[in-house]
């Protein structure tokens, strides 16, 4: 999956033909992307404008 500049290999299920892809929580937070409900838009996180980040503990 790719959106803007990021991109991803993620399993998927297919539904039927022209219905609206679902993304969920997995794919939001390993492309580092989020959410602007006002916007109806996915943006880059502006931590990391540039390379998704992984934290780790």
């Amino acid at each position: 999956m790719t959106i803007g500049d990021r991109s991803g290999n993620f399993d998927c299920v297919v539904g039927p033909p022209n219905c609206e892809p679902l993304i969920g929580q997995i794919v939001l937070e390993e492309l580092d992307l989020v959410i602007d409900p006002a916007g109806r838009e996915l943006l880059v996180r502006p931590e990391s404008p540039f390379l998704p980040l992984l934290k780790m503990k």
